[in-house]
């Protein structure tokens, strides 16, 4: 998005990544807002068949075992989208191409700035050695990666998701459903070809040593709600969930956005539309520089570190509620202490 914004400016853009399809994807939604930036940037009409489908309500069972259902309808920005995010992430990347960015596949292997320019080495997807400079630096590694020597990253909180798809049950609604559980909680979520989505989020100890299937199957005895939404057990996989943050995220001639800026907890359901949104930013950042304003990078570093507050201090008063419901199960403790005194460097 970022890449698409700039080079319909008329920057001569390069996109460097890695094969977006490599590791498993999960189901995600994109909240009205991410709709409000697609429409903005005039792709909303442009998406394929397919890729998106309409998320009509969140349901969740957080601070009580009853659902409590949340519609849309006072939204100025309509419904919330289920996602395909594998073919939305090749889709987005075909857009900035036929904007004018080129692509790269590879692996950045090291960054350094001289003389006012960035200078990186690659190793692309043929292992052949790939070298380029530029003005400019958009980093949008994601929750797992970004430029070492740019900034010190602090760790939020540490999660792990286990799930998987599974046949959807014949009752299954078009919702988004969030449940609480004693050791960590479940959200579950429709997919194309009537499968449902289901993962549950806990601390990477609940699982060490156990298989995917059994654990699951036991896991999903205090989530009632979940399990009815699917008719057999899912093929597992199990994904690292670290939310964290770059404590400066923009300096002389770069930005981080998206996960690489903030990555959030999957329970906020902003991750995508809270990257799109990054992207334009950052753009608008770049665009102001490049007319000589050398004073946007701090402002830019000022508007993210607020963010990032902002963002952990609405977190931690959502688990509050949680610990509410079980005041004594570790998971819960321990993500009910204040973040300011929770932060670890990685």
């Amino acid at each position: 998005m970022a890449a698409l914004h700039l080079a319909r400016s008329g920057f001569n853009v390069q996109i460097f990544a890695r094969d977006l399809q490599q590791r498993p994807r999960i189901a995600e939604t994109l909240s009205p807002e991410g709709r409000r930036e697609l429409t903005l940037a005039g792709l909303w009409d442009r998406i394929p068949a397919g890729v998106v489908a309409p998320c009509p309500a969140v349901v969740t069972a957080w601070q009580r075992a009853e659902a409590t259902w949340s519609s849309f309808i006072t939204n100025p920005y309509g419904c919330a989208w289920h996602v395909d995010r594998g073919r939305f992430d090749t889709w987005l990347v075909s857009e900035a191409e036929a904007a004018g960015a080129s692509l790269q596949s590879g692996t950045v292997t090291s960054i350094r700035r001289t003389d006012g320019y960035w200078k990186f080495h690659a190793r692309q997807a043929d292992a052949a050695a790939y070298a380029a400079t530029s003005d400019f630096l958009v980093i949008a590694t994601g929750r797992c990666g970004f430029a070492a020597n740019l900034g010190v990253r602090e760790r939020i909180d540490a999660l792990c998701l286990i799930g998987g798809f599974a046949k959807s049950a014949p009752n299954a609604d078009d919702s988004l459903l969030v449940e609480a559980v004693p050791n960590g909680w479940w959200y579950s979520a429709p997919a194309a070809n009537g499968r449902m989505f289901t993962a549950w989020i806990t601390d990477s100890t609940a699982i060490v040593n156990k298989g995917g299937g059994e654990i699951l199957s036991t896991a999903l005895q205090h989530a009632p709600l979940t399990r009815a939404r699917f008719l057999d057990l899912p093929a597992t996989f199990s994904v690292g969930v670290v939310s964290s943050a770059l404590k400066a995220c923009a300096g002389e001639g770069w930005i981080a956005i998206g996960d690489a800026m903030l990555a959030r907890d999957p329970l906020s359901g902003e991750g995508l539309a809270c990257a799109l949104r990054s992207a334009r930013d950052a753009a608008g950042t770049i665009l102001n520089a490049q007319e000589g304003n050398s004073s946007v990078w701090r402002a830019a570093s000022i508007e993210g570190v607020a963010t990032i507050a902002q963002y952990v201090k609405l977190r931690n008063a959502v688990y509050t509620t949680g610990r509410n419901r079980w005041p004594a199960e570790p998971f819960w403790i321990r993500r009910s202490v204040p973040m300011n005194n929770y932060w670890t460097k990685i």
